[in-house]
């Protein structure tokens, strides 16, 4: 005869089974650490991370933007932050080269024109670097962000509310005679003094 209470104890499978809970321990220490598997059949073991508050903004623009990549690697903190960092000052150059180039004087429009193909061909080069989320299979990439979604949504949810409950205090606390239809003593009346 069997021990019912074996098979209770036994941890589920980590793909194609049911969601692991998470334990106290799991989440005091940070996240969960998992085996990926990678497109070439390697493996690695990653920590999907409960992220710290600085985090959770991030985590839930890029989860509206539906950018599985960016997500996977904020998880399991595999951001090539130097890459990521080229790329933003880049994107801005570009823009404030655009800028400039709409506003030059015609003597100076192919200078800045020719400015604007290397900033973007630099662009380019760091945008075609390799990504560690490409490298993952579709498997790996869905139950990191099922595990993110768990790991990190109750947070951001709490984190939404305290905000949220923050901004309807300053706007009950606000006193009416600085609302957006009242004037105020130093403003100018809107109504004209009548003549008598």
């Amino acid at each position: 005869m069997s021990d019912p209470t074996a098979s209770s104890s036994a941890p589920p499978p980590q793909n194609g089974g049911a969601a692991p809970t998470l334990t106290e321990e799991q989440i005091l220490n940070g996240g969960i650490e998992i085996n990926v598997i990678k497109i070439d059949g390697s493996s690695e073991k990653v920590k999907v991370r409960q992220l710290p508050i600085s985090l959770t903004k991030r985590w839930a623009q890029l989860e509206s933007q539906a950018d599985e990549a960016g997500l996977v690697e904020l998880l399991c903190d595999k951001i090539d932050r130097t890459t990521e960092h080229h790329i933003n000052n880049l994107r801005l150059v570009e823009m404030r080269t655009q800028s400039i180039l709409l506003q030059a004087d015609i003597k100076q429009i192919e200078g800045i024109e020719k400015y604007l193909v290397r900033v973007r061909e630099d662009l380019a080069k760091h945008e075609a670097k390799p990504r560690w989320s490409d490298s993952l299979t579709h498997e790996s990439i869905a139950e990191i962000r099922t595990l993110g979604i768990r790991l990190n949504k109750k947070k951001y949810v709490d984190q939404l509310a305290r905000n949220s409950a923050a901004a309807a205090a300053i706007l009950e606390a606000w006193p009416a005679s600085l609302g957006p239809n009242s004037s105020s003593p130093s403003a100018p009346s809107a109504e004209k003094p009548s003549a008598t």
